[in-house]
């Protein structure tokens, strides 16, 4: 888990490890909680509740959310596009647009009737946006690849008898590593 990872290597520099997100609503499975405050320290949530049953760390950001909701991350694990543009054509406004109205993870989506060389394409420039926008988490390809005339789910891939389409497979195997 990147997150993880990024909490056992510490801070960026000039960045406090620690940050409370104070008079939130904090949305829950099946509740709110009004007045509340998030701590989270190098991005991970450690702690949260109501702000009379927590404690603030000393030398903590401080982040007031004056109020507003505060609650899970949406991804999508299916977006072709958004108004403008495809996530294989412009896959850094892809993210970035859909980062802006909410949606803290996405697959961009490769239409299925891409050619080959648009496809890897397409992989490509989601592959070099994953490296500035972390809300972009890898490809979905849709129905791109046929086993035995059907489909066949491997992770988000799918997978094929065809040598072109190998390469494709391979091709994604090695995005999802690299990310």
């Amino acid at each position: 888990d990147p997150r993880r990872q990024a909490a056992a290597e510490g801070p960026e520099e000039g960045v406090s490890p620690m940050t409370a997100i104070i008079n939130a609503t904090l949305v829950m499975r099946d509740h709110l909680i009004p007045n509340g405050v998030l701590l989270m320290e190098n991005g991970v949530i450690t702690a949260f509740g109501e702000s009379r049953k927590m404690t603030i760390p000393e030398g903590c950001e401080i982040i007031d959310a004056e109020g507003r909701y505060v609650g899970p991350g949406f991804v999508d694990i299916h977006c072709h596009g958004f108004p403008g543009g495809r996530c294989h054509t412009s896959a850094e406004s892809f993210a970035d647009y859909h980062l802006k109205h909410g949606t803290t993870g996405l697959l961009g989506s490769i239409y299925r009737t891409l050619s080959h060389t648009d496809t890897l394409a397409g992989i490509e420039l989601i592959r070099n946006a994953m490296l500035k926008y972390k809300n972009l988490l890898g490809v979905h390809m849709e129905e791109l690849l046929v086993l035995q005339g059907q489909s066949m789910n491997i992770g988000l891939y799918k997978v094929a008898q065809e040598p072109k389409d190998k390469r494709l497979l391979y091709y994604a195997q090695r995005l999802q590593r690299a990310a």
